[in-house]
């Protein structure tokens, strides 16, 4: 007895060998004799098979796959930036490093410096008015101004023409005026070397304090700000602030990056949820219709074989013969009676038929089973 499923066609063959004791002859023996073998046909069911939402599954799955690769590059990418040196030194700069205490030191430091500085100079620049306010005056008579000849000057005149004063006390003011406009070289000559020597002293009180003459009460050796000259420590004040200022604009300039990014990835998620849902939904209806046409179809189908091998090995001949005809009965009242089954017995038999065959038949059915697939996942 031999047993053949012919994986070409639609049909599944149960050979009986009515002489079995004629195996072990030579082949050419066996040659002239006929009928040694009867051919029971059944109807082939094939597996369940869906081509179309089999390639929209693998589609979906694919995108999947690129959208999971495009998540991890921009997680990779975030947290690259947040943990990259370049990014942290600005945080840790303005946040966790004593940054800003060092700014404030800087500062107060130098507005020390400044009032110690301003309140020597206002020391010295009074000392200087009040030598030079004394400075000749020698006696109620002197004038140590031209400013204050010109203002007796007038006062004298104007006592002369406007005040009740007889001749002979006007002719006195007259000669008092004239011995006045007498001092005015002198005087002139007198303001003018003192506004010289004014200028002299202000320059000196301007210029820098010559740190060797303060060397016992500093230690030069002790890196202190307070040690340092007031131009020196303002240089210095300027690198930092630059430096800090480079500082905050990389900061803003990642804030601003990170948040764009993450919402990139929050949408690709949101994306590839949906994608994912649509996906479960392609494999429950795989699953769903699987399901039914194995319970419909495909367990007989499996359970028939089966039942007919064990026929065949038993030598039952007419129960063999009457199991065919009544499956292939069936099956054909099947087919002339539901135009369903049919498309369907069609539409899976497609992958059975050689290539060339299957051409004419290959987009009819394709597009019967889109339209299929697309009503069962919108309906």
């Amino acid at each position: 007895m031999t047993i053949q499923e012919r994986d070409g066609g639609h049909d599944s063959t149960i050979k009986y060998d009515q002489n079995p004791e004629l195996d072990d002859e030579p082949a050419i023996d066996k040659l002239p004799k006929s009928n040694l073998t009867r051919s029971f046909y059944f109807v082939k069911y094939p597996i369940y098979q869906n081509h179309y939402l089999n390639t929209m599954i693998c589609h979906a799955e694919e995108e999947i796959k690129n959208m999971d690769q495009t998540c991890k590059l921009i997680r990779e990418t975030i947290l690259q930036k947040k943990l990259k040196d370049g990014y942290r030194t600005p945080l840790e700069w303005l946040l966790w490093s004593p940054a800003a205490q060092e700014h404030e030191r800087y500062k107060k430091v130098i507005n020390e410096k400044k009032t110690k500085i301003d309140y020597r100079r206002q020391a010295r620049i009074g000392k200087i008015r009040a030598e030079f306010d004394t400075v000749g005056k020698k006696g109620d008579d002197t004038l140590s101004s031209e400013k204050e000849l010109n203002n007796l000057v007038c006062s004298l005149h104007f006592r002369t023409r406007c005040g009740k004063t007889t001749f002979v006390e006007e002719k006195h003011l007259l000669g008092d005026i004239q011995q006045l406009q007498e001092t005015r070289p002198g005087i002139v000559d007198s303001d003018a070397l003192k506004q010289k020597h004014f200028d002299e002293s202000m320059e000196s009180v301007g210029r820098p304090i010559n740190p060797d003459r303060y060397s016992c009460r500093y230690n030069r050796k002790l890196k202190n700000l307070k040690d340092i000259d007031l131009d020196k420590l303002k240089r210095e004040k300027q690198v930092f602030s630059a430096r800090a200022k480079n500082a905050e604009e990389a900061w803003k300039a990642m804030c601003n990056e990170i948040p764009s990014l993450e919402l990139k990835l929050a949408e690709k998620i949101k994306k590839r949820t949906a994608k994912k849902n649509f996906l479960l939904k392609l494999k429950k209806q795989w699953n769903q219709e699987k399901l039914s046409y194995n319970q419909q179809y495909y367990n007989n189908y499996k359970s028939l074989i089966q039942n007919a091998r064990k026929l065949a090995a038993n030598k039952n001949m007419t129960a063999l013969e009457e199991l065919s005809h009544k499956e292939v009965e069936n099956f054909m009242s099947l087919w002339n009676g539901e135009k369903d089954f049919r498309d369907d017995y069609l539409k899976r038999s497609l992958s059975s038929i050689p290539q060339h065959t299957s051409n004419e038949l290959d987009g009819p059915i394709k597009k019967l089973e889109s339209k299929k697939t697309q009503q069962s996942l919108f309906c």
